[in-house]
């Protein structure tokens, strides 16, 4: 049986820096597998994160704005180069791990790799919650359809939907704990 798709409801988030407009849809739950990335993956996303500060340099010019809005720019002025000196997959590596670890310091947040019915993807998701999010697919997607300015953005939304959101929290034994009795 089919059920009617649900019409995206707008978010809007105000923050220190303007608001960000957004779309959520709720989406069919269907079977995951979650596990935490392994030690080599998390070296690798650090040393893309510590990288991306050359992206920033070779795209945007240095400025007092907050950074994710530094790294907004430099990703709008990467995507209109005529010369680029990185690759599409540089930029989602370097901005997708840059946008992940900020998400992972300041939300308790932590890598994962999810497999479901459309393959894998790394992820970071909240340790606490189901809430998670898929920084290098962010990147990707917006690559592909000529978008800009979403850095700040998904940043922002997730912040306010930890603060403000209704998710289902993970029993200890979905962390890693004992199971709740």
């Amino acid at each position: 049986m089919n059920t009617p798709e649900q019409e995206p409801e707008e978010l809007v988030v105000e923050t220190a820096e303007g608001t960000v407009f957004s779309h959520t849809t709720e989406v069919e739950d269907f079977p995951q597998k979650v596990i935490p990335v392994n030690s080599a993956e998390s070296v690798q996303f650090q040393s893309w994160e510590q990288n991306a500060s050359e992206f920033l340099t070779a795209y945007a010019e240095p400025q007092s704005k907050n950074e994710l809005i530094q790294y907004d720019e430099a990703f709008k002025a990467w995507q209109v180069s005529p010369v680029k000196q990185h690759s599409a997959q540089d930029v989602i590596n370097l901005l997708g791990a840059y946008l992940g670890q900020r998400m992972v310091r300041d939300f308790d947040m932590e890598w994962v790799m999810v497999t479901d019915q459309y393959g894998q993807d790394y992820a970071v998701r909240h340790k606490s919650s189901e809430l998670m999010t898929f920084p290098f697919s962010s990147v990707m997607k917006r690559i592909e359809d000529n978008e800009h300015e979403f850095i700040h953005g998904v940043y922002h939304v997730l912040k306010h939907e930890l603060e403000n959101g209704e998710f289902k929290q993970r029993t200890n034994s979905e962390q890693g704990g004992p199971p709740i009795p």
